[in-house]
């Protein structure tokens, strides 16, 4: 029967379409060799799989870790006891050399090592016998050995007439001397001491300690000093009272 309604056009398949546009440029597909992102790396099988310390990289279980330590403690005894034995063979023991590098057996070298300790503390000793030593000594010490030299070269015997002699003799200040005072002060000051204060005495202290040659007369101190000599003086003669009125009735 015919019915009055009219059906919509019916779209064309894609093969009937008249498509006026250019050929499309259509890519051949070979299974998965045609997958265009960037190639995979393969596993490199060269790489090592031991660390420094000698066991695997990666994961462990703790009997395969104590077997591996076990393994490598063996691995180093052994080292160890080549080295050892090489040492003593000659092949690995220690080279002894001079200060220019020259090759020296071992007592040649422990005879130069003591010789140089015996050096150095030879120096040291003298050294600290130097600082030990005033000017004064050096000076007296200077006169011993240049009248040494003069007497090597004089005659075997000495007169008692020998003026040198008796100059020697005259200049030796002896305790209990009374010229001793005169002859000091006739000398003047000894070459090298030190200036003495020639002004009138400064205030007394505790310690005897005199004023430097530089001090012009003027006290510049508190009277700490003062309280300090007053106070032992008081004591002082506290003590002498105390001591004649114990005394006083015998």
């Amino acid at each position: 029967a015919d019915s009055d309604d009219e059906e919509p056009p019916r779209r064309r398949k894609r093969e009937d379409s008249d498509d006026s546009g250019p050929p499309r440029r259509r890519t051949k597909r070979s299974g998965s060799d045609s997958d265009s992102s960037p190639p995979r790396r393969k596993k490199d099988s060269s790489r090592p799989t031991k660390m420094s310390s000698g066991h695997s990289a990666g994961l462990q279980t703790g009997t395969s870790f104590s077997a591996a330590e076990a393994v490598i403690k063996e691995k180093k005894k052994a080292e160890i006891e080549e080295m050892v034995r090489r040492g003593e063979d000659g092949r690995g023991g220690t080279v002894y050399r001079d200060a220019d590098g020259r090759v020296m057996d071992k007592e040649a070298a422990v005879r130069k090592e003591w010789e140089d300790r015996e050096a150095a503390k030879r120096v040291a000793e003298a050294e600290a016998k130097e600082l030990r030593t005033g000017r004064r000594q050096k000076e007296e010490a200077e006169e011993r050995r240049r009248e040494a030299e003069r007497v090597k070269h004089e005659g075997f015997s000495r007169r008692i007439t020998d003026s040198r002699i008796e100059q020697m003799r005259r200049e030796v200040i002896r305790d209990g001397d009374p010229m001793a005072g005169y002859v000091a002060k006739k000398r003047g000051p000894v070459a090298g001491s030190r200036p003495v204060y020639k002004g009138p005495p400064g205030k007394p202290n505790r310690f005897g300690i005199k004023p430097g040659y530089r001090w012009d007369g003027v006290v510049r101190q508190n009277d700490f000093e003062d309280r300090v000599l007053a106070k032992v003086g008081l004591a002082k003669g506290r003590k002498e009272a105390r001591y004649k009125a114990s005394t006083g009735d015998m």
